[in-house]
């Protein structure tokens, strides 16, 4: 009985009507279209969208306690169809970026626990921090403690483990940066 008075007090710490009924109608609105009300929407839901920004479809929230107002995205910001915001710490989207479809940018980790169980369950955030102009391109990775500089790109399917500098082409698994662009 007492695990189940623990889960049920979980569940109503959890909940958060405003978040719910926002993204439960954001939800109702077709995908590839209608991507500055659902933007509006998301606003509503207490997540810190600039005016302008683009969402083409449904996101994934994950994260602990008021996490809605840990995502900041920046006006000119283009966000695909499917992307996951893991916010446990802050997700800072500059202006004019794009992020691909099915991308995933995640804040939360966890350290090496001892020799029974290897994931210590105390999280770590690390905040992401992805900087004017960039564009990750489809089904990218981006790890907690990243800052992706200004107007640098991420090849699609690349997992982004450190920090990209400004103008650069990354890619692979590892993100490797490739080559350096020029304006």
């Amino acid at each position: 009985m007492g695990l189940f008075l623990r889960e049920l007090q979980g569940l109503f710490r959890r909940f958060r009507p405003r978040y719910l009924f926002w993204t439960w109608m954001a939800s109702l609105l077709p995908d590839q279209c209608m991507s500055s009300p659902r933007a509006t929407l998301y606003r509503f839901a207490g997540c810190d969208i600039s005016r302008g920004v683009g969402i083409f479809g449904r996101l994934t929230f994950v994260g602990s306690g008021n996490f809605p107002k840990r995502l900041h995205i920046g006006p000119g910001t283009f966000i695909g169809h499917g992307v996951t915001f893991g916010l446990d710490d802050e997700i800072r989207i500059g202006s004019n970026v794009s992020v691909g479809p099915y991308s995933t940018l995640y804040t939360a980790t966890h350290s090496i626990g001892t020799g029974p169980c290897r994931m210590h369950p105390v999280v770590s955030p690390k905040p992401v921090i992805v900087e004017d102009g960039v564009w990750i391109a489809m089904n990218c990775l981006v790890l907690p403690g990243v800052t992706i500089g200004k107007r640098s790109v991420v090849s699609a399917g690349a997992v982004v483990k450190k920090d990209l500098p400004p103008n650069s082409l990354a890619e692979g698994n590892p993100a490797v940066v490739r080559k350096q662009l020029h304006d």
